[in-house]
């Protein structure tokens, strides 16, 4: 760099001088021709911070923790700097095999995710079939698959749950129809259709 730069001073005091055309031209090709020789060293200079050897251990411990990405980066280099070495040849097989590595991965992945999204399709049917049968939201479902009652759920809903009771008292009036479901010692309370408390 620095003979490049004493060449620069040179040329420009030789143009002030007065030199001719000819020896101007020279000057100028010695230092086009030393730029790229420095831009040579330069590349090979760099080159040497990355050790062929070393570059490959790197994608090979990339490839191990899965690091694919990293993989590319250093192939990158390789080609970069020693594109003709045996190491770029074993970087580039091991680059392919990540390639497929990472498609094997995809493709596991969207299979798992389908199978789960199966699962949950299966899982929630009879939530569904209970929901539309019974008129009822999803929670109240979910008790009745449970073979769960609770407050504000139907006499429908709730034979859904627990089955026929062992007797049903009803009483009916002015003020609507009151029933009591029995159920061994636990007895449900409904108002009009609808359960309004129990006792066990």
């Amino acid at each position: 760099m620095k003979q490049i730069c004493m060449f620069l001073i040179t040329l420009a005091l030789l143009t002030s001088c007065g030199v001719d055309q000819k020896k101007y031209d020279a000057q100028v090709a010695k230092v086009d021709s030393l730029t790229k020789v420095n831009a040579e060293i330069q590349h090979e200079l760099e080159g040497y911070k990355y050790s062929p050897a070393k570059v490959l251990a790197d994608i090979k411990q990339n490839y191990e923790k899965q690091q694919y990405s990293q993989i590319k980066t250093n192939l990158d280099l390789l080609q970069k700097y020693h594109p003709e070495s045996p190491e770029y040849e074993s970087a580039k097989s091991i680059y392919t095999q990540s390639v497929k590595a990472q498609e094997a991965a995809r493709k596991k992945a969207e299979a798992e995710a389908a199978k789960a999204e199966k699962e949950r399709i299966a899982k929630i049917a009879p939530v569904k079939r209970i929901m539309e049968k019974y008129d009822c939201s999803e929670d109240v479902a979910k008790m009745i698959l449970r073979k769960k009652v609770q407050i504000g759920m139907t006499t429908e809903q709730c034979r859904a749950a627990w089955g026929r009771p062992d007797d049903i008292n009803r009483s009916v009036g002015s003020y609507g129809t009151h029933e009591q479901w029995v159920y061994g010692s636990t007895y449900l309370y409904f108002e009009d259709g609808v359960m309004t408390s129990f006792q066990d």
